[in-house]
């Protein structure tokens, strides 16, 4: 009877003994660090970029609080704050450090050459010497590259479809981003050949986003191309608002601006990159290395159209153009 007590107490402890083991959910968080550009979003529920990096993370069983611990510090749209807060993230001992902007991922390698870096969005990473190869990057870094200068050009030819004739385009581009500087160079390079004027509109802050469309009656602008620095992203309802107030075409690079009421873009949609960049973490998370995940390019960038934008601003699009569409907003 003794010995049936002694395992049955045996027993007992055991059991309890595993109770009190933690579970795969109650193991410890994951910690992660995210390197924003812009500004904290009043809701991650509804926001494009950070908010839906969150949103694809739970989708993957992800959750803040939960099992996942988020570092999160905000650039508030400032570039050179960037390197500051990335050796922050650095010193709390994260496991990987998700970023954004070619000045982001600069700033991230620049703190550490260790820790993971995964990029949501950078301009050409070869070009940059953030790697000497993309299907197996050499570095601590991997995530998505943008279309950056190619799309610019691109974005011109679009233009002068929907415009024809058009003679003089305003370039807005944040002059704290060099890696748009070049682009901005290219793209002056190539328009020269096409007998158009590309004017420099150089906005960094929200009211020098106004001046520069202010410009448009003076400058005699036929057109505006919006380049892809990720302060705009925060800007669609200003820039959006200002191009029909202005009615002047304008070509963006993010197909939110125009389901938002812009009139053509060319280029990514912002929230399927931050998507899409969940994905990397993941893997990252169990236990792959950079140089396992190679860096996607957007091969094939979306042309979206809003056809009640161009009729408000007297545009009649060539059916060209509208059978090259990926999205028609009627």
């Amino acid at each position: 009877m003794g010995g049936n007590r002694r395992r049955l107490l045996a027993a007992l402890g055991a059991l309890a003994a595993a109770r009190a083991l933690p579970s795969r959910a109650q193991a410890a968080p994951r910690r992660i660090g995210v390197l924003a550009f812009r500004s904290r979003p009043a809701s991650f529920d509804t926001e494009l970029t950070y908010g839906a990096l969150v949103r694809a993370l739970r989708g993957l069983g992800y959750v803040e609080g939960r099992n996942l611990e988020i570092e999160w510090r905000f650039a508030d749209s400032r570039y050179e704050r960037l390197p500051q807060l990335a050796l922050e993230l650095v010193a709390a001992k994260v496991e990987l450090i998700v970023t954004h902007t070619t000045p982001g991922v600069q700033a991230a390698q620049a703190a550490s050459r260790t820790i993971p870096i995964v990029s949501a969005s950078m301009g050409d990473p070869m070009a940059s010497g953030f790697t000497k190869s993309l299907a197996r990057p050499d570095q601590n870094l991997t995530g998505l590259a943008n279309v950056g200068t190619d799309a610019a050009v691109k974005q011109l030819e679009l233009l002068r479809l929907a415009v024809p004739g058009v003679a003089r385009v305003g370039y807005l581009f944040n002059p704290q981003n060099e890696f748009i500087r070049r682009t901005r160079q290219k793209l002056e390079d190539v328009s020269a050949s096409q007998g158009v004027t590309v004017l420099s509109l150089e906005a960094a802050t929200s009211a020098d986003i106004e001046r520069a469309f202010a410009e448009v009656g003076t400058k005699r602008l036929g057109g505006i191309i919006v380049s892809n620095d990720s302060f705009y992203v925060e800007r669609i309802t200003q820039l959006v608002g200002l191009a029909l107030r202005h009615r002047v075409p304008t070509v963006y690079p993010y197909t939110e601006f125009v389901r938002s009421g812009g009139l053509m873009s060319y280029g990514e949609t912002v929230s399927d990159t931050w998507t899409r960049t969940a994905y990397y973490v993941d893997r990252l998370l169990r236990g792959a290395k950079p140089a396992d995940l190679p860096i996607e390019r957007q091969a094939v960038p979306t042309l979206a159209i809003n056809r009640q934008t161009a009729n408000a601003l007297g545009i009649k699009l060539p059916q060209e153009l509208l059978l090259r569409a990926d999205e028609v907003i009627q």
